[in-house]
């Protein structure tokens, strides 16, 4: 049962991200996972690890309600209508500035701790009207923040923060690179332990996004060594077994250019052993 639990939040997740088309590769600060079910929420804490490897997140975190969502406040025309007749106009106008306003949180936290809410406005004559509000009578829609896309799952819903700060996008940009340097050692029909030389040519603000995570580049691809650089030429950058001191057992390098988020990128892999 807790794998199913687990199962169902990942997917959860993955459904979120295709919504805003936040790529899986790319990692993302958090992930919430709200659920009233006691058993969810431990299934998902004692997991924890399989579900932020595979949901590519920092940060897990588990809740009974979402601490980000906005509230807007509606009336419920149902039981204020035949109520209030004449003075409906009075509640539609407050709730409309508390739209505008944006106090459906605080109406919300009102009538959660003491059942009522005061509304006051004058009437078609000009008086001074209180209108006392209960529970029943307040319907809510509800809003999430902008970063914030959610998936439901059997038992609750996952919100994922697809914000993208500088460090979620130098790691993003890093994964890019890691795929495109995979794809040329398979090209290059590599044996899964070989290890290999990286000189990757691109602008200086790709440079400096990928620079940060080159340890993480060279222990994914394999490097002995990753030279990164911007500019048409370096003359300090050679990788050993370029073709001055090829032999046999070292290929000459292979070099690709790619199109990385609008970045031109010149990829040179060198097998070194």
């Amino acid at each position: 049962a807790k794998m199913n639990n687990v199962r169902d939040v990942i997917e959860a997740a993955a459904r979120a991200r295709d919504v805003a088309r936040y790529k899986l590769r790319w990692p993302v600060s958090d992930i919430t996972v709200v659920s009233q079910d006691d058993a969810i929420l431990e299934s998902v804490a004692y997991l924890e690890d399989v579900i932020k490897d595979q949901s590519n997140t920092k940060e897990l975190i588990t809740a009974t309600e979402f601490e980000n969502l906005t509230f807007i406040a509606k009336p419920n025309l149902k039981t204020l209508g035949p109520r209030l007749k004449g003075d409906m106009g009075i509640v539609q106008k407050f709730f409309a500035e508390a739209k505008a306003d944006g106090i459906g949180n605080s109406i919300k936290d009102s009538l959660d701790s003491t059942g009522k809410y005061i509304v006051r406005g004058e009437d078609r004559e000009g008086n001074l009207k209180e209108i006392e509000l209960s529970v029943d009578d307040v319907l809510y829609e509800t809003e999430l923040p902008d970063d914030v896309v959610s998936a439901e799952f059997n038992g609750g819903n996952v919100f994922v923060n697809t914000k993208i700060t500088p460090e979620i996008l130098s790691e993003a940009m890093a994964r890019e690179t890691i795929r495109r340097i995979q794809d040329m050692r398979k090209d290059m029909d590599l044996d899964v332990e070989a290890n290999i030389g990286v000189m990757v040519n691109t602008d200086g603000e790709f440079k400096e996004l990928i620079e940060k995570q080159s340890d993480l580049i060279s222990e994914e691809v394999r490097a002995n060594s990753i030279v990164i650089f911007d500019g048409e030429a370096c003359e300090v950058c050679t990788l050993k077994g370029t073709e001055e001191n090829a032999d046999d057992d070292i290929s000459v390098e292979y070099s690709k250019e790619w199109e990385i988020e609008n970045h031109k990128v010149i990829i040179s892999v060198v097998k070194l052993s």
